[in-house]
């Protein structure tokens, strides 16, 4: 997902509003000032007490907020990711409406700043062998609101590096979620290629032979030919439908 920040919660027909919130009497307390008042008459509408994994949808007309529970401040890191999965899976079974996340009281900019690559890839999904996408793959953009005293502008870079992040955690996760049998070294040395040749990087494939020309350790020399070797006799015992490769040529990382 690309990255818009912004600094206050835009005006966006039909968006899906989500919030995270703390538990406590007054779980609104700590939303966004603009969103205050719609957030706690959702609150109200919905039973919503902000405990931990909790999500309630409500609020007035046209105006409706995800609400996204945090259980008791302070949150760890590893509760804001959960929730923060939880939230933006939930926003993505509503395809075509623009979502919209927005960070109040209670996380630090450092914390909000190793958030960012989790919200560039939260509509990860492999859907390599899928006759249609799934439909949160790709779904653009998401306007996010830092938390209060964070600027937007000053995390302009975070973002061009969270985005980078993610475009590497989706190609390491589609090759890892691809099964062998379809993905053999051939294959993966043409993953790697056309990655290489979109970031415009340097790329050479080895087989055994230039693998045992190289000047390296001999024990890393070692692996890397018995891997070799253990990829061919794996092979030559094969059968039925597994499309077999052979003449590999070997990606050295």
């Amino acid at each position: 997902m690309r990255i818009r920040l912004t600094d206050s919660p835009p005006r966006v027909a039909a968006a899906t509003r989500v919030v995270f919130l703390y538990e406590g009497r007054d779980p609104a307390a700590g939303s966004p000032a603009a969103w205050t008042s719609g957030v706690r008459a959702a609150v109200r509408a919905t039973g919503f007490t902000g405990k931990e994994k909790e999500l309630a949808a409500g609020g007035p007309p046209g105006r409706d907020f995800l609400l996204c529970g945090l259980g008791k401040a302070p949150a760890s890191a590893a509760r804001w990711r959960s929730a923060l999965r939880k939230a933006v899976r939930q926003a993505l079974e509503r395809p075509g409406r623009p979502i919209v996340l927005a960070f109040g009281a209670g996380l630090t900019e450092d914390a909000f700043r190793a958030l960012l690559p989790q919200i560039a890839l939260a509509d990860y999904a492999f859907d390599r062998y899928k006759s249609s996408r799934s439909p949160g793959r790709g779904a653009g953009r998401v306007i996010v609101v830092p938390p209060p005293g964070v600027s937007a502008r000053s995390l302009a870079g975070a973002v061009r590096e969270a985005e980078a992040i993610a475009e590497a955690v989706r190609w390491v996760r589609d090759v890892g979620n691809t099964p062998g049998n379809d993905l053999g070294p051939a294959e993966l040395a043409g993953e790697a290629r056309a990655l290489c040749k979109r970031g415009r990087i340097s790329f050479r494939v080895l087989d055994k032979k230039a693998i045992e020309r190289l000047t390296l350790d001999a024990p890393v020399i070692t692996a890397l030919v018995t891997s070799t070797e253990r990829e061919k006799r794996r092979e030559h015992q094969t059968s039925g439908n597994v499309r077999l490769h052979r003449n590999h040529r070997f990606t050295t990382i």
